[in-house]
């Protein structure tokens, strides 16, 4: 029968530089992507919040104008007043009947519109909700606000939409450019510290080279613990205590090897 033993297999060691500039890179990778979350989730929340306030103030206004200012009837007269006054492209404007058909419609891109019942009654005149659908992969958000019309009194809801389209955009443009600024980030520091490392660690070179000049002909070499760091300064002292261990093991052997060899010399020569 044949064992067949099978050798170990010796990998290399990891350089220290490497596993701390490694480990720096990893921490630093870490906190910058909790920072990018933070900073993407912030920015996304302030961009919902402005679009809410904005589009609640326009359902809150729309409700006002025709409840003050203007009868249905002149608002369809003069649909460019309405479109100036909406500002953007692809937002809607919608007045409608509480059953839901559209008395002024603006809906440039044909978004699909929430029903009445989607909308909470609570018996008020006017009534501000911001929900949020979504169409085509684009967010939408909507506000709605319920009046009476100025000659008539009667019933009216006024419905303001926003697509997210530009706001979308933006934090596609933000996310890219946060990705591509921790990566320039991380390879930035793994590098500054990869020499920065190297050049804290040149005194340990120094020791190095100083030990490899210790040999039997040289055992009075020491190191020197007040230029080394003061984490290596302890161990600079250790090694040299040791050397003196040595040193005087080393003369005690030398001097019993002479005293041996003079004791045999003189049987010798009898």
């Amino acid at each position: 029968m044949t064992l067949f033993r099978t050798r170990p297999v010796r990998t290399r060691p990891v350089s220290l530089i490497f596993r701390v500039t490694a480990s720096h890179s990893l921490v630093l990778c870490l906190l910058a992507v909790a920072l990018g979350v933070y900073s993407y989730h912030s920015m996304r929340r302030s961009q919902e919040e402005r679009v809410e306030q904005m589009i609640s103030g326009r359902a809150s206004y729309y409700a006002g104008l025709v409840h003050q200012l203007y009868s249905v009837a002149e608002l369809r007269e003069k649909p460019v007043l309405i479109i100036n006054m909406l500002g953007a492209e692809g937002d809607v404007l919608i007045f409608r009947n509480p059953s839901g058909e559209p008395i002024i419609e603006v809906n440039p891109q044909n978004i699909p519109v929430p029903p009445p019942s989607a909308i909470p009654q609570d018996g008020r005149r006017r009534h501000v909700i911001t929900e949020m659908k979504n169409t085509g992969g684009t967010d939408v958000y909507w506000a709605s606000a319920r009046t009476t019309t100025l000659a008539t009194d009667t019933p009216i809801e006024v419905l303001v939409g926003h697509p997210m389209t530009g706001e979308g955009s933006m934090l596609a443009l933000f996310r890219e450019q946060m990705l591509l600024a921790i990566i320039a980030g991380i390879l930035l520091s793994a590098a500054v510290s990869y020499i920065l490392l190297i050049r804290g660690l040149r005194p340990v070179h120094a020791m190095a080279e100083k030990a490899a000049q210790i040999n039997p002909g040289h055992l009075d070499v020491r190191l020197d613990p007040m230029a080394a760091p003061s984490e290596l300064r302890r161990l600079a002292t250790a090694f040299n205590d040791m050397l003196d261990r040595l040193s005087e093991g080393y003369q005690r052997l030398s001097q019993f090897s002479a005293d041996l060899a003079h004791e045999i010399r003189t049987p010798l020569g009898v």
